[in-house]
């Protein structure tokens, strides 16, 4: 969800892979961003989401089909579409689902944007966990609770999920 921690994470992760590997390609690919620079013509209702997901997952398995590493930062609401991008990704690269969890409170208190606040108040539509659902994942291959973890924790738990995978 908004909030969650998904951004401050990835660039951590980002720095802590360019960092042991120079040189390597690591991308980050933000959903604000995203959103701005090449999917302002999608909503955030159900179908706009589903198609935000893969275009993002589209553009990281051209990515990691070219060696680079790939950090996707994005809000993925619905099972449905998160299949879809495994499904996408995992013929390029590897793929690891973690799961940013938060309580809704604590992503509530951590809005900095105000989002919550105008969702409440009925200004945004399709607000994922107001007035939108969010599905939680029950096949992810790592959960991670930034309410009870730090940031550097939180990338020492990925490292060891992607060695992992990698072994």
């Amino acid at each position: 969800m908004s909030g969650a921690g998904k951004s401050t994470i990835a660039a951590a992760l980002a720095e802590r892979l360019r960092t042991a590997e120079p040189g390597r390609a690591v991308t980050i690919l933000d959903g604000d961003e995203l959103r701005r620079r090449g999917s302002a013509d999608l909503g955030f209702d159900a179908a706009s989401r589903a198609i935000q997901v893969e275009r993002a997952a589209r553009i990281a398995a051209d990515l990691a089909a070219h060696g680079e590493i790939v950090l996707s930062a994005l809000i993925a609401p619905f099972t449905a579409a998160r299949a879809r991008a495994r499904e996408l990704i995992e013929p390029a690269a590897p793929f690891l689902l973690v799961w940013v969890r938060v309580p809704l409170a604590v992503a509530e208190a951590r809005d900095v944007k105000g989002l919550y606040a105008r969702a409440r108040r009925g200004e945004i539509d399709d607000f994922t966990g107001i007035s939108s659902p969010y599905e939680e994942p029950g096949d992810a291959d790592l959960v991670i609770d930034t309410n009870a973890v730090t940031v550097d924790a939180a990338v020492d738990a990925i490292l060891g999920s992607l060695e992992a995978l990698l072994a």
